[in-house]
């Protein structure tokens, strides 16, 4: 019991250190908006408005928040998309791009993609009717022309080149999609497919990092 306490407090310190580490980088480098890419993890209400049986917008979910709402979010209340963004010093709650009742206020400081149920293999997504990867680009890349048109290339190129990229996938590809590969197989097929995404985002001044998501 003495060495699980020990064990929660190191892990505590740990995430204090790096929030206070992400909110000093941020005050010297300032991102005006992050976009998300990935699954359940990271989804905060896409499949809301996706013929799915994975949602997250009934309760327990959300309990957690003002009035108990439950926001599409697989989470009692925030997600790792919302505390992200908070941590960067955007905004307090990453909202879903697929909500219509998005302004342009919102738009432009960032938007989540991620779909829960999704994988990097297209046959992932398939088994829930999730968004899959290459969509979820897609979408992405609808979101330039939309804000192109608002603000313009010169501003648009400016939001693109310096906001910050999250991809948080790859468990759903390892529990569903090959449950029965050895770890050596499961390696080599998401290290391939880690590149397809990274190498479709924008070019800019920010680094792309992945790597697998724990087990939904």
């Amino acid at each position: 019991m003495a060495t699980l306490h020990v064990l929660f407090a190191c892990i505590l310190a740990l995430l204090i250190c790096s929030a206070a580490a992400a909110e000093s980088y941020n005050k010297k480098n300032q991102v005006p908006a992050v976009f998300v890419f990935g699954d359940s993890l990271v989804d905060t209400g896409n499949n809301n408005y996706v013929h799915t049986i994975a949602k997250g917008n009934f309760p327990p979910y959300g309990r957690d928040f003002a009035g108990g709402r439950a926001t599409g979010r697989f989470s009692n209340a925030k997600g790792v998309a919302d505390y992200i963004a908070q941590v960067l010093g955007v905004k307090q709650l990453l909202p879903p791009y697929l909500d219509p009742s998005l302004d342009l206020q919102e738009l432009l400081t960032g938007v989540c993609f991620a779909s829960a149920g999704s994988g990097y293999d297209p046959r992932t997504p398939q088994k829930m009717n999730a968004i899959p990867m290459m969509t979820q680009l897609n979408m992405f890349k609808e979101y330039i022309k939309r804000i192109n048109a608002s603000v313009g290339p010169e501003r648009t190129q400016e939001i693109i080149s310096q906001s910050a990229y999250i991809i948080f996938m790859g468990s759903n590809d390892l529990t569903n999609t090959y449950p029965n590969r050895r770890l050596p197989v499961h390696r080599r097929i998401l290290h391939r497919s880690y590149d397809q995404p990274s190498s479709r985002l924008p070019q800019g001044k920010t680094r792309t990092r992945t790597r697998p998501t724990p087990m939904l």
